[in-house]
This record gives C-alpha cells, sequence and structure tokens, in this order.
C-alpha cells in the first residue's frame, strides 16, 4: 500500500525518493539512545550518537548565525516537540507570560500552551496566511503589564505564510516592551531556506533579538526517521539545566530518552549530499511548484502561491481526489507541497483528475 501511495502523495510535506546508506543497516542491531544533553559533559551511558547529534546541531546553527559556543539545543522526536521545548522555556522564563500567536499557527502550539497552562491571545491572519500586525498591536497594549511569549512562524500549515520579524520588533521598540521570547516556527522550510537565492526571502536568524527555533528534519533534508532540531542561546537555559546523578550528566530538554540513530543519518546526508546538492534541490522544487500554479490557473481562478514557498494553496476538489492524492484541506482549501520525489507528469495526472471531475 504505502508503495502505491507515494507515487501520488502531494499534500503534505514528506518526500518519498530517499538515499539510504546501506553501510549504516548495522547500526539497527543497537539500541542507540541519546538520553542526555549533548552539550553536557559527557554521560557514563555509552550507548550514544552524541558527537553525531554536536556535529549536525553546529551544521545548521552555523547556517542561522549563531555562534557555536553561544549554542544550546538538541535532535527532537519531531516538531511538535520543538514547541513544547520552546514553550517550557519561555514558561519557567516568563511565569506570567502570555503566548501570542496566529490563528494560522500549527495545532501543536495550542496544544502545548494547553498542557503548560499558557494563557493564549490568538492574533487575526491576513487571507495570504500572515499575522495581522494591526491586531497584535491591538492585543499587545492590552496586556502591556505581562511578558509576551510570542510564536512567528515561517511557512504557515496550510498557505505557507512567513510573518514579519522585524515588524515584530519594531512593534515591541515602540511599545517599550522588553520583556519577551520571540520563538521562530520554521517546521519545513527552514531546512531549505538557507539554500534559497531570494531577495523575498525571511531575514530571521540569531543575529537578531530571537530566542529559539525549531525544525523538522525528516522532511525536506532527509531522515527515516522523525526527528527536528531545537536551537537556542546556551545563556537561556543555562539556569533549566538539571543534573541527573544516575546518568553524571546535565540535561535542559524535556525528552531524555531519544532516537541515537536519527543524528546519524542526519549526518550522513549532510556528508553524502552537501550543500551545492540542496540548493539544486530546492530549485528543483520551485520550479514544479511554479509548474503546477500555472497548470491550475488554466483551469480554476483561484491559486496562491506566497513568496519562496514551495505549497501551491487551490480550491479543495472533490473527496475521491483529495483521498487519492493525500490532500491537506482546510474548509474549501487544499494545497499541495512540491517535495522532492514530485514530477511534472505526477502533476499532470493530479491536474487531469481535477479538469475531470467537478469542483466543490
Amino acid at each position: 500500500q504505502i508503495e502505491e501511495r507515494k507515487n501520488c502523495f502531494i499534500g503534505y510535506p514528506h518526500r518519498n525518493d530517499l538515499y539510504i546508506n546501506p553501510e549504516l543497516f548495522d547500526l539497527l542491531h543497537y539500541h542507540i539512545n541519546n538520553i542526555w544533553g549533548p552539550f553536557a559533559h559527557d554521560s557514563t551511558y555509552k550507548m550514544n550518537s552524541r558527537e553525531f547529534e554536536c556535529n549536525t546541531l553546529q551544521y545548521r546553527a552555523e547556517k542561522y548565525h549563531l555562534d557555536e559556543s553561544q549554542m544550546d539545543g538538541y535532535v527532537t522526536t519531531g516538531w511538535t516537540e520543538c514547541n513544547q521545548q520552546w514553550l517550557w522555556l519561555a514558561k519557567k522564563n516568563y511565569p506570567q507570560g502570555i503566548l501570542y500567536c496566529s490563528q494560522d499557527t500549527h495545532y501543536s502550539v495550542f496544544k502545548a500552551a494547553d498542557m503548560m497552562n499558557i494563557e493564549t491571545c490568538i492574533i487575526v491572519a491576513q487571507d495570504t496566511g500572515e499575522i495581522d500586525y494591526n491586531d497584535f498591536v491591538k492585543k499587545l497594549s492590552e496586556n502591556k503589564d505581562k511578558p509576551a511569549i510570542i510564536n512567528l512562524t515561517i511557512g504557515t500549515t496550510v498557505k505557507w505564510a512567513s510573518d514579519n520579524l522585524d515588524k515584530i520588533l519594531e512593534i515591541l521598540k515602540s511599545m517599550n516592551k522588553e520583556d519577551h521570547h520571540i520563538h521562530i516556527d520554521a517546521a519545513l522550510s527552514w531546512g531549505f531556506l538557507p539554500f534559497i537565492e531570494s531577495d523575498t526571502k525571511p531575514d530571521i536568524w540569531f543575529h537578531k533579538d530571537i530566542k529559539s527555533i525549531g525544525i523538522s528534519w525528516h522532511k525536506f533534508i532527509w531522515c527515516p526517521l522523525s526527528c527536528g532540531i531545537f536551537l537556542t542561546r546556551k545563556e537561556y537555559t543555562a539556569s533549566q539545566s538539571e543534573y541527573i546523578p544516575y546518568l553524571n550528566s546535565t540535561n535542559s530538554g524535556i525528552s531524555w530518552s531519544r532516537s541515537g540513530l536519527a543524528p546519524i543519518f542526519l549526518r550522513d546526508t549532510i556528508q553524502h549530499y552537501g550543500d551545492e546538492w540542496f540548493r539544486q534541490q530546492i530549485k528543483s522544487c520551485l520550479d514544479t511548484t511554479q509548474y503546477l500554479k500555472d497548470k491550475l490557473k488554466e483551469i480554476w481562478q483561484y491559486t496562491l502561491v506566497n513568496n519562496d514557498s514551495i505549497t501551491v494553496v487551490f480550491q479543495k476538489p472533490q473527496d475521491d481526489i483529495v483521498h487519492k492524492r493525500s490532500l491537506a484541506c482546510d474548509g474549501n482549501l487544499a494545497h499541495a507541497v512540491l517535495m522532492q520525489h514530485v514530477t511534472k507528469d505526477m502533476i499532470d495526472l493530479f491536474v487531469q483528475d481535477i479538469a475531470n471531475q467537478k469542483v466543490l
């Protein structure tokens, strides 16, 4: 069933053209557990891949202008855990803080905030999916006496919109709001945005006043295991680092037992392919994105592609097409995510399905 489905799979950010290094197969005979913080002093638990995890994090931190000496973080089980981790840190540092996030924010953020009993203020989104800055000012003005915990999304779930960090920073400065935690919810997009050559790509790096970033790494940059990367500044986690005598090491993350295989696969992918290959990959994805947009415009009026996006938003087709193509839907809209495995032949067959059936 999986083999059949992959040839029609275009609705979610999930690639199906994976390379597996056969030299790594033998690792499946072992339980490799990264049970403590990768940048902590070495634990007495030795069945780990600490060096690979640190190396992978350093590779990504360099892309985001985060100095190695200032960096903390770890390889998570996925993007959802990144959201849980940053909200936990924000709650620890700002116990009375209010979470501000767009109505288009990923649902895992709302769930994590509910788990941690963080008061949440939902900001209206524009038609493109980007946050409404006037509404943000209004809501922030209503809670001047409480710290601001702010979730900015770079590539919203449905429309792939990006919130503007500079506008948020200007608003905070104009309101003399210094007690804040800005998190960048990057998911799929920040896996490939460093490799895009574009004047419109979001300028969101650690040289600006952000506290943390969360990325899904099993998506654009390949890994057969679900995983993500959480990055933050070491100074921000220092007070939350906990020493565990049983392990003779420390951890500032919410997770203890974590896959030791994921960092090995990630590092192997980086070494096998390299930055130039990733640049070529995203160029190809952007090309097929434009191809689908042009094809859909021939038969439908409404299509939306935000800047530097590999997501095409369109009217929701009939349910049989939705299920056949694994389309992600929101109300009367659906979208396709043009990952590496999606070819123009796949797009032609998809558009033909739509053209031959009645649109809802």
